[in-house]
């Protein structure tokens, strides 16, 4: 690892095990020379908690990389040393921990969350891998634009399927699955998803995930998860890309009273909305700090299920890649709007499309995607994630 924007915000590999711990949480990330250290707070699985602070140090000789951490050498230290006057803090937004564990394991603090009662966070598990997946809470901006394009997809298509056919799409968010792939059962979900539905019958058509800051293959695992193993003929991902900020930089701060930190909160959010008028896709700053860091890449990509069967641990490639930002800037002028093979077959079950007239409208155009749209909604969800992130660092005290 060179700098820091080589290093990944959304996956951390922690090798310990899973049955120890209650959650694990990324609270520093510290560079010294050739060595990288990440600050791991641990609560056992005790009652009450007991907090423990675990440093995992790797050494830059591997060359690391977000791609490879996984095989990079980690050695632990510091071991089971106390956090004096700690408290439980909840993963950062978008944040995705993955650790290596058993079913077994899985299950066993899975039934924890289950008895709290906690949403958040998520316990999904890739039985595969034999990998416990840990997902904070989406950020304004993640749940904002998984939102915003099923919302448009689901608009634009069923005012075609009404010239036509019967029925109509109609989503569905964040639906768990469990399956036996043979080689382990796997627990995954979705963001969001558009079932064909008709009458009491549903038929899932198209898998939506978005993600930020989230490394590109598990992306491409969890979209393949919903065609190969659930048979979902379509799947659409919008991958973002936030420059990483200074955390360091953030400093809490206290008002005496709700009324007045909403005060300067209004004149936050006045000062990132004028700052998209020169920097539409950031950063976003306030006083020196960041609080949103500049979008350096958003791609929206759509995956097919292949002609042979693939089997549930199959790692599809995109059909299509297509940039939208990069750099801070928007450069998806010449997408089409239905993205060149978006149709209305795409939405509507094949054995309801086999008379000759229907074979005929299956290739009807599903024209969804606008530019004025998307940069509206995405705006709108960066000044909100900001917002968010200031939130977090305001203490009222009375």
């Amino acid at each position: 690892m060179r700098s820091t924007d080589h290093i990944s915000d959304s996956i951390v590999r922690v090798h310990l095990r899973l049955s120890d711990f209650h959650i694990a949480t990324v609270i520093v990330l510290a560079c010294s020379t050739g060595t990288w250290s990440v600050v791991i707070v641990l609560v056992l699985m005790s009652t009450p908690p007991v907090y423990r602070r675990v440093w995992l140090h790797w050494d830059d000789s591997h060359n690391c990389d977000e791609t490879t951490a996984s095989s990079c050498a980690f050695k632990t230290a510091l071991l089971e040393c106390p956090i004096e006057g700690d408290s439980s803090r909840p993963l950062s937004p978008d944040t995705t921990l993955e650790v290596p564990s058993s079913r077994a394991e899985y299950e066993q603090v899975q039934n924890i969350i289950e008895r709290e009662e906690q949403k958040y966070p998520r316990l999904l598990y890739d039985g595969v891998r034999n990998m416990t997946i840990i997902k904070a809470a989406p950020s304004a901006l993640h749940a904002q634009m998984a939102e915003s394009l099923v919302s448009h997809i689901s608009n634009a298509a069923n005012s075609v399927i009404a010239a036509y056919i019967s029925g109509q799409l109609q989503s569905s968010s964040a639906e768990t699955f469990t399956q036996d792939s043979g080689q382990g059962r796997t627990t995954r979900e979705w963001d969001t998803a558009l079932y064909f539905r008709q009458g009491t019958s549903f038929t899932l058509m198209i898998a939506v995930e978005v993600a930020v800051s989230q490394s590109h293959t598990s992306l491409q695992r969890a979209i393949s998860w919903s065609i190969c193993a659930l048979d979902c003929p379509l799947g659409i991902t919008l991958s973002i890309t936030e420059l990483r900020r200074q955390p360091g930089a953030i400093r809490t701060m206290y008002f005496s009273s709700l009324g007045e930190a909403k005060s300067i909160m209004a004149e936050y959010e006045a000062e990132f909305q004028r700052q998209l008028g020169s920097h539409p896709y950031g950063p976003l700053e306030h006083d020196g700090v960041v609080w949103f860091g500049n979008v350096r890449r958003v791609l929206l990509d759509t995956y097919r299920k292949p002609e042979d069967d693939c089997s549930p641990d199959t790692l599809l490639a995109p059909c299509q890649e297509i940039t939208l930002v990069a750099d801070g800037e928007y450069v998806g002028h010449a997408i089409s709007e239905n993205l060149e093979d978006f149709v209305l077959g795409d939405c509507v079950p094949s054995h309801l499309l086999q008379s000759r007239q229907s074979r005929q409208i299956r290739q009807i155009p599903i024209n969804f995607f606008q530019r004025q749209w998307f940069e509206e909604e995405f705006k709108g969800a960066m000044v909100r994630t900001a917002l968010s992130r200031v939130w977090r660092a305001i203490s009222i005290r009375p």
